[in-house]
């Protein structure tokens, strides 16, 4: 992750998902600006960078269905 200025959001190869420094990080937001998505948040209580951590909420929310949580293996391109 080129992004953060600081380089406090990394890829994690092993994990295989990107993680958060929150002692490196200091609230620019520049995430927040980049992400295509707008997953990446400033936090602010802690005025630190967060992600989504995939908690399906949004999912239980839709009254469509049109969002879903699924498993890694099952994602097509």
């Amino acid at each position: 992750m080129n992004v953060c200025p600081i380089g406090a959001i990394t890829w994690q190869q092993k994990e295989g998902c990107i993680t958060v420094d929150h002692k490196r990080c200091i609230g620019c937001s520049a995430c927040t600006t980049a992400c295509p998505w707008m997953m990446a948040t400033v936090n602010t209580e802690s005025k630190k960078s967060s992600k989504c951590v995939l908690c399906g909420e949004c999912a239980n929310a839709c009254p469509t269905g049109a969002l879903k949580i699924i498993e890694w293996k099952d994602i097509t391109v």
